[in-house]
């Protein structure tokens, strides 16, 4: 299901499971820490734990004014409880 990330990061694999069967309110409040890793594991040279942290690493790499960048974090989890 998760190819070598899910190998890697086997709480996650746990954690999507979970989230799968009938999760409640609290399943995706729990889920939070992990589900914010897995996103910033997609970029696998970065050591941020949080998804605006690495949003900011990756926008500031392009040379960008950082107090131009929208908000992330917010928008994962309401993504993760409409997927819930």
């Amino acid at each position: 299901m998760l190819g070598r990330l899910g190998t890697s990061f086997p709480e996650v694999t746990s954690t999507f499971i979970k989230l799968m069967a009938q999760p409640e309110q609290s399943d995706v409040d729990d889920a939070r820490s992990i589900l914010e890793r897995f996103v910033v594991l997609y970029d696998k040279t970065s050591p941020r734990c949080h998804v605006n942290e690495a949003r900011l690493d990756l926008f500031a790499q392009k040379g960008r004014d950082m107090i131009h960048i929208p908000p992330t974090q917010g928008a994962l989890f309401q993504q993760v409880k409409r997927a819930a």
